[in-house]
């Protein structure tokens, strides 16, 4: 069997983190910092056009400062580094758009990895030491789980397949460029991680490229122990872990000594490796950090030695310095040992908090009150965006124990509809088989109507998802991801393994007056006429999904028939195909 490169590196880092402590690198921005650049550092001729200032915009040194770049990563290298993170923490078009340099991206990200793969291999081989490239995929100056606006709450500057985008062609050019590892960091919000991640494994799926080790970081903002959209570490772990991360922790905002209990929770609950990469302590009045590399070196290795870390490193404010005086602090310490089977049989949730239930539970009870479909003063609530009020009412489910809910704030509906271009096509049929003797552009006819009928439903579907029950705002999938049904929500038909009973036709007619509004007949056989026809329902619910019945019992075909008011073997002609027994 012959193994990817991800499938070398993985198993080399699992190795070595199994050995000792591994080190990954400090801050770029602080180091940046010190060669006190101008405007003209930041451009170069393929940057004339770009009219918006550049000072500031450290990816973009990638190309214009190349050799910058090159000596920080040498400088973290001979400090003791085992990893090398790229320069591109606001490497998405999205970051870019704010300086005029999102047509640049590619280049950012696959010159940056490029560079710190080019000071890993010499390193390598001057030393014999392999190191590693760590593709850093930022959280952008953007959110989708807070509004950039007080007065509107609701309000959201971006959306889900907006970020999936920019992360994927970020990610795609980082592997391009040499990338051994994509480490996405300093997540404030996990819902813009949940689209890194999903950028990620959907790059994956791309066999030209195979799966390499990722890293996820996020980062508690402050003592009370959560990330800025809320959640907690721990709720946080469990939000991506289907991402699948070879490490898992945290970086940035705090120092090691505020650090302290969130990594130790993660590391408690994470059958992962634990990444963490502190600032070099708090900030101060003017935002420097004061902390010096035997300060900073102290307090992360006591975090080590505590058995919470595998990899570490440092942040913000962090040189160097601080990171060969860590490496060395940390030199004789026995790497931590990820537990294994941390919540066997669970059922592991996570909204702010994280929630587990297994077999030692008490009886779980689940809210539904706060369900538009299934509370009528609570739908009443959010139609008169009474928010306070309808808050309320999940509270008190909270105190009465009933930590779930099935929340859900759009209306749920369910759609019918009818179509056909059939109408005149058999007059043309007859014109091509009877006076032109022509039986193949008769079949190509009624083949074109049968497949503009179904083009039509299928339009319909979508207007009225977006347009009229505003499931989806906007989608922007290929044909082939149509024909796969990658929408949201369902088509199904009666007579079809979903929707076995014919009958229901008759009803549809009677409650559209289809037959007088489209001139659509249906037959005795309950077939339609004119036959290029289509009819069915409309589902969008993001829970609706095509299945298949069963056979249907005796005992089962008598109950639907007395619910029916129709005779057992009535009810049998028209089930016959879905029927389990002999009639």
């Amino acid at each position: 069997m012959i193994l990817t490169r991800g499938q070398l590196t993985k198993a080399a880092i699992k190795k070595t983190c199994s050995e000792r402590i591994m080190i990954i690198d400090g801050a770029m921005g602080t180091m940046i910092q010190k060669h006190f650049l101008e405007e003209e550092d930041f451009r170069n001729e393929s940057l004339s056009d770009v009219t918006k200032p550049l000072k500031g915009n450290n990816d973009i040194l990638s190309l214009t400062r190349p050799d910058i770049i090159l000596g920080i990563h040498r400088e973290y290298l001979e400090a003791g580094c085992d990893f090398i993170e790229t320069n591109t923490f606001s490497g998405t078009t999205i970051a870019q758009e704010d300086y005029g340099c999102q047509h640049m991206v590619h280049q950012i990200n696959y010159e940056s990895a490029r560079l710190a793969k080019q000071a890993c291999d010499e390193y390598t081989e001057s030393t014999g030491i392999r190191r590693y490239v760590a593709g850093a995929l930022g959280p952008t100056n953007k959110t989708l789980s807070i509004s950039p606006s007080v007065e509107k709450p609701e309000f959201r500057n971006i959306t889900f397949q907006e970020l999936v985008t920019a992360y994927y062609a970020q990610a795609k050019s980082l592997y391009d460029g040499g990338a051994d590892v994509l480490l996405i960091e300093t997540i404030f919000d996990t819902a813009n991680a949940k689209t890194a991640i999903f950028a990620v494994r959907t790059l994956f799926e791309d066999p030209n490229y195979p799966e390499i080790p990722v890293f996820i970081s996020g980062t508690i903002v402050d003592m009370s122990g959560r990330t800025l959209s809320g959640q907690t570490g721990e709720a946080f772990l469990l939000s991506t872990q289907h991402g699948k991360p070879l490490a898992v922790g945290l970086n940035c905002a705090l120092g090691a000594n505020e650090m302290r209990p969130f990594i130790e929770a993660i590391s408690r609950e994470a059958e992962f490796l634990i990444i963490c990469y502190p600032n070099a302590g708090l900030p101060n009045a003017l935002g420097g950090y004061d902390e010096t590399p035997e300060s900073f070196a102290h307090d992360v290795s006591a975090l080590v030695r505590s058995g919470f870390i595998n990899i570490v490193g440092g942040c913000c404010g962090t040189t160097p310095d601080h990171i060969n005086a860590l490496k060395n602090a940390c030199a004789n310490i026995k790497p931590r040992v990820p537990p294994v089977d941390v919540h066997p049989k669970s059922l592991c949730l996570s909204g702010l908090e994280p929630y587990y239930v297994d077999d030692n539970s008490i009886f779980v009870n689940i809210g539904e009150r706060c369900n538009v479909s299934g509370s009528r003063a609570f739908a009443n609530l959010i139609k008169k965006d009474n928010y306070e009020k309808a808050l309320t009412v999940a509270c008190l489910q909270i105190r009465n124990d009933q930590p779930l809910d099935s929340a859900g704030k759009a209306d749920d509906y369910i759609g019918m509809f009818a179509c056909s271009v059939g109408h005149g096509v058999d007059a043309i049929c007859d014109k091509y088989e009877k006076i032109n003797l022509d039986d193949y552009k008769s079949i190509m006819i009624k083949a074109v109507a049968d497949r503009f009928s179904e083009a039509a439903a299928e339009y319909l579907h979508r207007e009225v998802r977006i347009n009229y029950w505003g499931y989806s705002k906007e989608e922007t999938l290929e044909a082939e991801d149509m024909l796969a049904i990658k929408y949201q929500g369902i088509r199904p038909a009666p007579g079809y393994p979903v929707q076995p009973d014919h009958q229901e036709k008759v009803m549809m007619w009677k409650v559209m007056d289809i037959e007088k509004r489209t001139n659509i007949q249906l037959t005795e056989s309950l077939a339609m006429e004119p036959a290029s026809s289509v009819s069915g329902l409309y589902f969008a619910n993001p829970h609706s999904e095509y299945f298949s019945l069963g056979k249907i019992d005796k005992d089962q075909v008598e109950d639907y028939a007395s619910r029916r008011n129709q005779t057992v073997e009535h009810i049998e002609k028209w089930l016959g195909p879905n029927i389990g027994y002999d009639f």
